[in-house]
């Protein structure tokens, strides 16, 4: 996967998994993912796809954080966490390859996945959980 659909998929993720909301900051032309209960404009704005930023930047007095769970293994954790929350539970296995394989408890509803690393693996799968219709 490309790094634009890596970036695709962790905002996918945060929206879906996480529940967060798409907001713009008018002065980097660039939307953002916010967190439930952060006031859009307050000091915690969230971007997954900080493509020409470091990932932590003070911009006009705002603190923005990238959330890549496809790349990022706490971050990955969090999404687990989240999708737990939801009632999905995860099982990974290394055959030299990573196989995640997530099951809905109450429906029995089951997606799996495979990965060069831990955190795309968990993340592809999770996605398809979620409806993911992009590459993955």
């Amino acid at each position: 996967m490309t790094r634009e659909q890596l970036r695709e998929m962790d905002a996918f993720l945060a929206e879906k998994v996480m529940g967060w909301k798409r907001a713009t900051i008018a002065t980097m032309e660039k939307y953002v993912l916010v967190p439930p209960g952060v006031p859009i404009g307050g000091n915690s704005l969230f971007i997954p796809v900080p493509e020409d930023m470091p990932p932590h930047e003070n911009v006009m007095g705002t603190h923005y954080k990238s959330f890549c769970p496809t790349t990022d293994a706490a971050d990955m954790l969090t999404l687990i966490e989240s999708a737990r929350e939801l009632g999905w539970w995860l099982r990974i296995e290394n055959c030299g390859r990573y196989h995640a394989r997530v099951r809905h408890l109450p429906t029995q509803e089951v997606r799996n996945a495979v990965g060069e690393s831990m955190p795309l693996a968990v993340s592809k799968a999770i996605a398809r959980a979620f409806g993911w219709k992009g590459e993955a």
